[in-house]
């Protein structure tokens, strides 16, 4: 739809496409530009160098204004070492996470709802540890990289879980089977 308009720079009516056309060319584009610089609001004096107080440390840092843009939050950390340290936490919160995990998981067993799974994989993988690499696998002493990884890539896709949804157990303890076999020989 066309717009009838005044040219801003030289008053000239023209025909634009759009609503919010304001010059009849280029030129004159250019030449109100070269007329009229940046407004001052632009260049005025502000501050933009904002102070905080890290989280972490309780130190003071001061941040750019401009660098908040764009919907970012503003930092809460002096620095990437107070933000890692704030995460993990002190040395006795960590170690109270990994004796109340170590609890969870005694209570989890003591429940019965994984204790045998968690058996039987313990079962599996001693007795797949004891077992000859090369004999899971289906190759010789001399095997190179190339074949080791051939037979491995043929035994994963024959027992993968997916491949057997009538005895998914099974399958998925020989293919972790297979993968500690591959690890031991193939990398």
């Amino acid at each position: 739809m066309p717009y009838d308009k005044m040219c801003k720079t030289c008053g000239m009516d023209f025909t634009a496409n759009r609503v919010d056309a304001v010059w009849c060319s280029g030129k004159c584009a250019a030449k109100y530009y070269r007329d009229h610089p940046n407004p001052d609001y632009i260049h005025a004096e502000k501050d933009h160098e904002y102070f905080h107080l890290c989280e972490e440390c309780g130190q003071g840092y001061t941040i750019n204004g401009y660098a908040e843009r764009g919907g970012k939050r503003k930092p809460k950390y002096c620095s990437p070492a107070c933000k890692q340290k704030a995460w993990r936490g002190s040395a006795q919160q960590q170690a109270k996470r990994r004796y109340d995990g170590g609890k969870a998981n005694q209570q989890k067993q003591s429940s019965g709802s994984g204790h045998k799974r968690e058996q039987d994989n313990r079962q599996r993988y001693s007795r797949a540890e004891k077992r000859d690499p090369y004999v899971i696998l289906g190759v010789a002493r001399g095997a190179s990289k190339n074949e080791i990884r051939k037979a491995w890539k043929a035994l994963v896709l024959k027992w993968h879980p997916d491949k057997n949804p009538d005895n998914v157990a099974e399958a998925t303890a020989r293919c972790q089977d297979i993968n500690w076999a591959y690890d031991q020989i193939g990398r």
